[in-house]
């Protein structure tokens, strides 16, 4: 229901029924969690888009917990890596969006994101 809020561009219901979903999974058993699309991601990748990056990465480390599955994982570290983009930690973000150019669904948007963090770098140390 909150990707299709989402879809819908409609923010505040997203993150109510995305959040719901994540707090139900915190009240699961740890061998009844799921592994894979966890809504933590999209939470984390919500966050950033309507300005709370903070909370993006909390969303994200919170899935990153949970799961055991390396794709998921990834995509858990590729929204991470977009919140700490947003608060400006350019060389954090290009370190986790380096750590998983390997897999085989995110690798691909990592390599493109991570020559953007090292153009912002490149930038900041050359003012």
């Amino acid at each position: 229901m909150g990707l299709c809020y989402y879809n819908k561009e409609m923010e505040d219901d997203a993150v109510k029924h995305l959040q719901k979903a994540v707090n139900l999974i915190k009240l699961m058993a740890p061998e009844d969690k799921p592994q894979k699309n966890l809504p933590h991601r999209q939470l984390a990748v919500l966050y950033t888009d309507i300005g709370e990056p903070r909370k993006a990465v909390k969303t994200a480390d919170a899935g990153l917990r949970i799961t055991r599955d390396d794709g998921e994982k990834a995509g858990l570290t590729y929204a991470k890596a977009l919140g700490l983009e947003a608060q400006g930690k350019y060389e954090d973000a290009l370190e986790l969006f380096e750590s998983i150019m390997a897999d085989d669904r995110w690798g691909r948007y990592a390599r493109q994101q991570a020559e953007r963090m090292e153009m912002h770098i490149q930038r900041a140390q050359n003012q």
